[in-house]
């Protein structure tokens, strides 16, 4: 067997440059896994070097996977993800550092191979009586690392799991059979089925103004981060409103979490794709039997908007036309350039909105913002302490509390759209836990990969007292409903699986049940195993579910 001195020095650059970028993440926990990885690319490697085609495309899958998963942890601090390809095409979402920081990364990898490419050195004869103690010492330290913690994070295998996820997600397609199976089991003419009582506010008539905030946790208002005067405008909401504790998000991220909130529901498509290749063009919208609360609201003599702080042909925007709101406002609606709306833009916008008389009453809008998404850099407003600026995450979240308590100050001053507007606080699934944020918050949850915990639902409105409510680990499943209820609307045909927070008689267990992609967590804390009889016959039902949920029929 033939080996080179640069085909060793090749992945000793790769063992200095990874360990080198994970400890300065502060993931330590990742570098067994990756020097193991890197070792048996090495040993397979070798063995292909003869074979100039088999090791180059080797070589360059090899590097691709390598880099993409540092450059993914670098950013992050969690692997690639289904979620993560399913978004790629998702870049105006993410600050250009984090662009720049993953190019950085990926470049360095690949200029350790043009490096070896390009130098010829001496080469060397490897006898096989070296070559099988390597290979033997490889499969013993693959072996070991199955027995520690880190086992399920090797870089190669989790990259190839992610991409398996995401292929199976893009390919999906039910059979009308299923479909309408799940139309059986779930298809139900009434919302909840407790009666009203005093417990349960009453906002018949009024306007809804829903904020889905992008990423945002409970546990990051000041009251209970303790980061003094971090979001002082929703402390202060939240002590004139009915707010409700230990409410969880219900899955992850934005293309789920909007659809299953409005539509209480899981999908299994997560992003880019179900937006460009199922919904294409605006003109070739896709009819779904997922009964959506907008149709709901405007089969009873409501108006549905929503307004997008993205650019007009961005892929969630199309994404939202498919939820039949009678009008999808974007960037390009407040702002003459193509870019995306900052909070404040968005919040100034908003109000502009409110007061223009172009929104028909009664009315529900959604709102969804990115100056929190992951990896952006406030614009406007920045957090300090004692004069300094302790990092870009404190910075977006009192940014985005500003704003917002900008708009809530001309909402409090204008009595008439007081009187008859009921705001709604809310997010889109819970902040991602990234490095910066694991750094600056404590979890409070062991689901250490996924993007759940607690989400903020608050409630103002005038009439409406303010007042804490334990929702005992109950989810974002059961918006829809608890907003139907609110608004006195019960007799709508739906396919929800949550219930109303007020509904006592609820009959579904997937109100307390975590769903992104795979994976499975109870709210509570405790993750869901198939060897349970039980937990595998929730599992079982939501798979069966996305019959439903997947299912699209042209128009």
């Amino acid at each position: 067997m033939l080996m080179t001195w640069n085909f060793l020095g090749l992945f000793l650059s790769f063992l200095i440059l990874t360990i080198a970028l994970l400890l300065h993440s502060g993931l330590s926990f990742y570098v067994y896994p990756f020097v193991v990885a890197i070792y048996g690319g090495g040993v397979l490697l070798a063995a292909l070097n003869k074979r100039k085609l088999a090791f180059g495309l080797l070589l360059f899958v090899f590097v691709v996977v390598l880099s993409a998963q540092v450059a993914s942890l670098y950013n992050s601090g969690s692997l690639v993800s289904s979620l993560l390809l399913m978004n790629l095409g998702e870049t105006t979402s993410v600050d250009d550092r984090v662009i720049l920081t993953s190019a950085l990364v990926i470049t360095s990898y690949f200029f350790c191979v043009f490096i070896f490419l390009i130098y010829r050195p001496m080469r060397v004869m490897v006898s096989k009586k070296i070559y099988l103690p390597v290979l033997f010492l490889y499969v013993g330290l693959e072996v070991y690392g199955c027995f520690l913690p880190s086992a399920g994070v090797f870089p190669i295998w989790a990259f190839g799991k992610a991409l398996h996820q995401c292929l199976k997600e893009m390919s999906y397609q039910p059979t009308e059979r299923e479909v309408l199976v799940q139309k059986v089991l779930y298809g139900k003419d009434f919302v909840y089925q407790n009666s009203d009582d005093e417990s349960v506010p009453d906002l018949r008539n009024k306007n809804i103004v829903v904020l889905f905030t992008e990423g945002f946790t409970f546990n990051i208002i000041d009251k209970f981060s303790g980061y003094s005067l971090l979001t002082p405008n929703l402390s202060r909401l939240m002590d004139k409103s009915l707010w409700f504790d230990n409410y969880f998000n219900h899955t992850a991220a934005t293309y789920r979490g909007l659809r299953g909130q409005m539509s209480s529901s899981y999908q299994l498509k997560g992003g880019l794709w179900y937006g460009v290749s199922e919904v294409g063009a605006l003109e070739n919208k896709l009819k779904s039997p997922i009964v959506n609360l907008s149709s709901i609201l405007q089969d009873n003599g409501y108006h549905t908007y929503f307004l997008s702080a993205h650019k007009r042909d961005d892929n969630l925007n199309r994404y939202l036309e498919t939820f039949g709101f009678d009008k999808v406002f974007t960037a390009a609606d407040f702002k003459k350039d193509e870019g995306e709306l900052s909070d404040k833009e968005l919040f100034e916008g908003l109000y502009r909105l409110m007061v223009s008389g172009e929104l028909k009453e009664p009315y529900f809008i959604g709102i969804y913002n990115l100056g929190t998404h992951l990896g952006q850099k406030s614009p406007d407003a920045f957090y300090t302490q004692n004069g300094e600026e302790i990092n870009d995450l404190l910075s977006v979240i009192h940014n985005f509390d500003i704003m917002f308590g900008r708009f809530l100050d001309n909402f409090d001053t204008n009595d008439e759209l007081r009187a008859n507007t009921a705001l709604i606080v809310t997010a889109d699934h819970a902040t991602f836990p990234d490095n910066l944020y694991k750094a600056t918050f404590e979890r409070n949850i062991s689901c250490q990969f996924c993007l759940l915990e607690r989400i903020p639902l608050i409630l103002y409105a005038d009439g409406v007292k303010a007042k804490r409510v334990d929702a005992g680990g109950k989810n974002s499943l059961d918006f829809a409903p608890t907003l139907l209820q609110w608004v006195r609307i019960n007799k709508a045909h739906n396919y929800f699986l949550g219930c109303s927070l007020y509904d006592k008689k609820c009959a579904y267990p997937f109100e307390y049940v975590y769903v992104e992609g795979e994976a499975f967590y109870y709210t509570k804390g405790e993750q869901l195993r198939s060897e349970n009889a039980k937990d595998y016959d929730i599992m079982k039902k939501i798979r069966g579910f996305y019959a439903l949920s997947e299912h699209n029929e042209r128009e």
